[in-house]
């Protein structure tokens, strides 16, 4: 308890924000928690764990935030060549996604 008290001290969910935010940023905490794993910020460790913690406390209300942004889907669909030209347009088959 006395750590989750410490975290929701570097959390802003109050007033009339919509969404937590890291405390003294604009950033949302389920954002970054969503997408910690998968991209870098410019955010503290701390500020990143808090974030982390934070979310799996209260978690977000509505649809969840993906943990891989577009960009980074995109970029693993291509390297596994979903997008790759064939020969045969009519014989496509599926493939894997790592």
């Amino acid at each position: 308890m006395t750590r989750l008290e410490a975290i929701k001290g570097r959390i802003d969910s109050k007033g009339d924000r919509s969404e937590a935010v890291i405390r003294g940023t604009s950033i949302t905490a389920y954002l970054v928690a969503a997408l910690a794993r998968d991209q870098g910020a410019s955010l503290t460790r701390d500020q990143v764990e808090a974030a982390i913690e934070f979310a799996k406390a209260y978690p977000k209300r509505g649809r969840p935030y993906p943990t891989k942004s577009l960009k980074a889907t995109l970029a693993a669909l291509a390297d596994a060549g979903a997008f790759d030209d064939d020969e045969n347009l009519g014989d496509v088959e599926p493939k894997a996604i790592p």
